[in-house]
């Protein structure tokens, strides 16, 4: 499947511009990008809700035009969307057959309906009683139901809308088993998520929109998440002061083979452009105040970063930061890995940036440094803030009865 120049207005707005987007089959591709970017249209014109107003849809090489929803399900394409939109007061096999009931002697076919529906199920591998309400089930069922009735109609490209969104871990792994099932038999999968660790580990492509523009076309093996999510936010972020360094280190910070006056001038130098190119002494200059600023050990501008313990290198990665003179500053694991001394020195230094007006948040599993670093602590569950604890009920007891906490209860 091929989108070619995909245009969708409302009124004189362009919800999507002149997008390109492919789609092979067998492959799980993910369409991302912020709220706003356009992926709903995009995937709404793709199963025949919006039509086009400019572009051409490409199935097996022919053109073809929708003009509703079971346009695009006789031509092999459902989408399954974030809101369930099946019927709760009736049945499986009733939901799964919806709109395509067998009938014998002009009547349906109820037998049939509930073979057909098992069939399906168990294609799936999913244990679950055809005749059964659908209502009486969880959320993580219906939604794999949903994917049930989807497939039954001789699918070539499945749309996933956020379908993680209310599942839990192992909800998750089982849809997962589901969705590589069905790329294995040469199902194309369209994957939408805003759940980066679930993109990398079920996607092989990803499409990036912004602003209902095309960014780009990625491989996920060749992208680092930083790159990622610059691509989502362009470089916006960046210019409003807003800076983040990644969880992984040595894979997506610092450049091992690359000293470290290189490792802490690469932003700074970047941001500048080609055509504002820093002098050498300026370069020298600058790497060597952040090195004595932030302690940094040997204090050797030559040596590659590679060679520094864990702790000096985290610290490379935030001078890096630190030279773009940032108003905000996300530190994702910044201790991860390090011995405690680096530890201690890495966690005395985010107490100095923020004395010093820097905006700071920070990431980290250990609850013990989240306690003795935070002024207020954000905790989060299933991608919701449960709750906020400011400086004064700051504990891990406290943060753990928040994250124990059952949903029910708050």
């Amino acid at each position: 499947m091929e989108l070619r120049g995909a245009t969708v207005r409302f009124g004189a707005d362009a919800a999507i511009d002149g997008v390109d987007f492919r789609l092979f089959p067998g492959e799980v591709h993910s369409l991302m990008g912020e709220n706003g970017a356009g992926k709903s249209t995009l995937i709404k014109a793709i199963s025949g809700v919006h039509p086009l107003d400019e572009g051409v849809l490409l199935l097996d090489g022919r053109e073809v035009r929708f003009t509703e929803p079971f346009d695009a399900i006789r031509a092999g394409i459902s989408t399954v969307y974030q809101e369930i939109d099946l019927l709760p007061n009736i049945s499986v096999a009733e939901n799964i057959a919806l709109g395509r009931e067998p009938r014998a002697h002009g009547r349906i076919d109820w037998a049939a309906m509930r073979r057909q529906a098992h069939d399906v199920l168990a294609d799936l591998g999913l244990p679950i009683d055809p005749a059964s309400i659908l209502g009486t089930h969880s959320v993580a069922v219906q939604q794999l139901v949903a994917i049930a009735r989807a497939i039954s109609a001789d699918v070539k490209v499945l749309i996933l809308d956020e379908p993680t969104s209310s599942l839990d871990a192992d909800e998750v792994a089982e849809l997962f088993r589901i969705v590589r099932g069905l790329a294995d038999r040469g199902v194309a999968v369209v994957f939408i998520s805003h759940f980066l660790e679930q993109v990398y580990e079920l996607c092989d492509r990803v499409t990036v929109l912004r602003d209902g523009r095309l960014v780009g076309e990625f491989l996920i093996r060749e992208l680092l998440r930083i790159d990622l999510v610059q691509a989502m936010l362009g470089r916006a972020a960046m210019r409003r002061g807003v800076v983040y360094s990644s969880e992984n280190r040595r894979t997506e910070g610092i450049i091992s083979d690359l000293s470290v006056q290189e490792n802490i001038i690469l932003a700074l130098q970047a941001q500048r452009g080609a055509l504002r190119k820093l002098s050498p002494a300026r370069q020298r200059e600058l790497a060597a105040s952040w090195v004595e600023a932030l302690d940094i050990r040997p204090p050797d501008l030559d040596r590659p970063a590679g060679t520094l313990s864990g702790g000096n290198q985290q610290k490379v990665m935030l001078a890096r930061l630190l030279a773009l003179s940032p108003r905000v500053i996300v530190l994702d694991e910044p201790t991860r890995g390090i011995d405690v001394g680096a530890k201690v020195e890495i966690q005395k230094l985010v107490g100095e940036f923020a004395d010093n007006g820097l905006s700071v948040v920070f990431i980290s599993a250990e609850l013990e440094e989240v306690v003795r670093v935070a002024h207020r602590v954000i905790v989060l569950r299933d991608g919701r803030i449960v709750d906020t604890l400011p400086a004064d009920g700051l504990s891990v007891d406290a943060v753990l009865a928040l994250v124990a906490q059952p949903e029910d209860a708050e």
